[in-house]
């Protein structure tokens, strides 16, 4: 800025020392007649506003948009004085200024000298804040995405523990049921254990009074089989003897009770009782 400010003045003092005042204050290159400035946000910006025919003291004044923007001289003086080859302009834009344009202009002695119009773009430092904090959007967004597609899984991995759940819940119900059925097999099966101890017992005494029956019978067919086989003798030859004798000993019962002798046949045929 200071090389340029330099050169500037130099190519000034060229001008003056070789022109002649002549009329109003003018600026003395036509190209700082129309000024356009992009600045940033919060910058400082300084340039020389060369003049000429400058023949008397002249006050300098700003309108427009930047009207509190600009400074001439850090607002020190803002007085022209004959001889004077330039005055330097500072613009000033505020930290919080909105993006855009914005017009203003110098002027002297009810003439103007110079329109400004100051383009205000956003800090360096902010732009690069922006396309990282662009970037970091698009990764955010991706993150994003990602997140709702775990979301997505999250709830449907949710249904299917629900499902599960429900599963378990009715198995651990079909297992309590078969508990209780076994539980009830068990004490039937205890029963009938029971019960076959109990006839096992009632078996085992029926065996062992059979088997006392057995030997109580073996004994005494053992002992009186022989005496019956002689009483079956002995009632055979008497009942053999009395067959044998039957007609003599009817004669003799019928003799005994009646008084007569059955073999007698004429005492029978003849026999009458009466008058």
């Amino acid at each position: 800025m200071s090389a340029k400010i330099s050169a500037c003045l130099a190519s000034f003092f060229v001008l003056f020392l070789f022109s002649s005042p002549a009329g109003a204050i003018d600026v003395l290159d036509e190209s700082q007649e129309d000024i356009t400035l992009i600045l940033e946000q919060g910058a400082d910006y300084d340039f020389p506003l060369l003049l000429q025919d400058v023949d008397k003291i002249t006050n300098v004044t700003t309108e427009g948009d930047i009207d509190d923007w600009i400074g001439i001289w850090g607002d020190s003086e803002r007085q022209i004085f004959p001889g004077l080859p330039y005055i330097l302009v500072t613009i000033s834009v505020p930290a919080k200024a909105e993006l855009g344009e914005y017009d203003g202009e110098i002027t002297a002695d009810g003439k103007t000298l110079s329109y400004i119009t100051v383009k205000v773009i956003p800090k360096f430092s902010d732009v690069i804040a922006h396309e990282t904090l662009s970037d970091m959007g698009e990764e955010v967004g991706a993150l994003g995405d990602r997140v709702f597609k775990l979301t997505e899984d999250i709830q449907e991995l949710r249904n299917q523990i629900a499902l599960l759940e429900h599963d378990v819940s009715e198995k651990v119900e079909e297992i309590y049921q078969y508990q209780k059925n076994l539980d009830a097999l068990e004490k039937e099966k205890n029963a009938l254990e029971t019960s076959y101890q109990n006839l096992q017992t009632e078996y085992d005494e029926t065996e062992e009074s059979n088997r006392q029956l057995n030997e109580l019978t073996g004994a005494l067919v053992g002992t009186q089989l022989p005496g019956m086989f002689i009483g079956g003798i002995l009632l055979g030859i008497v009942l053999t003897f009395v067959l044998a004798n039957r007609q003599k000993l009817k004669r003799k019962i019928v003799k005994k009770i009646t008084g007569r002798d059955p073999g007698d046949a004429k005492d029978f045929r003849y026999s009458y009782t009466g008058k």
